[in-house]
């Protein structure tokens, strides 16, 4: 949400406590018709929380698992698997959201029993806007891309991302960024 939005939120509430103020100190019906309307601007002005579902191994009690697996081709890419239990990611949610920080390194994949895995490409990966290391990953290309697949995304237990995508995000953020310091600087 943008800060704009903030500020109308805001303003709706005090204008929302006024109105029910001035009701209530001159006794009139029109000041409570007014406040009554004030709910349904304010309910357009309140923060998505719920769009996106922040993922932490350290929070996750052994039903997340997010680590490095180095290729043992040098032509291939090292990749970052993120291996949960099914159930553990709400898909109907915006963005996956994950930190880049203290990703252990492991040499091989860890398997299990029934893993059934989505590969996550260049194009649903971005960098969170505010939250400096913090990647996220489009739930909607996921779903979208799995509908012609033999299973449900219910089904999905693990993510693969190869690392060159995951700096390629990186590196474009931070190159937008320094270009729009140049821009503002000029301006």
């Amino acid at each position: 949400m943008q800060k704009k939005n903030y500020i109308w939120l805001y303003v709706s509430i005090i204008a929302f406590i006024i109105l029910c103020a001035l009701a209530f100190v001159f006794q009139s019906i029109y000041f409570i018709y007014a406040a009554s309307a004030v709910p349904i601007i304010i309910v357009l002005f309140m923060p998505d929380m719920n769009g996106v579902q922040w993922i932490s191994p350290s929070k996750s009690k052994n039903r997340l698992l997010i680590y490095k697996v180095q290729a043992s081709d040098p032509s291939d890419s090292d990749m970052l698997i993120i291996s949960f239990q099914p159930g553990y990611v709400n898909w109907n949610k915006r963005y996956l959201y994950f930190s880049l920080d203290k990703i252990p390194t492991l040499p091989q994949v860890q398997v299990e029993d029934f893993t059934t895995n989505l590969a996550v490409l260049s194009s649903d990966l971005h960098m969170h806007k505010s939250k400096q290391g913090f990647v996220g990953i489009s739930v909607p290309n996921l779903i979208e891309r799995s509908k012609p697949m033999p299973y449900t995304t219910n089904e999905v237990n693990r993510m693969t991302i190869r690392m060159a995508d995951l700096h390629h995000v990186a590196t474009s953020r931070k190159l937008k960024t320094s270009v729009g310091a140049k821009k503002s600087l000029r301006a």
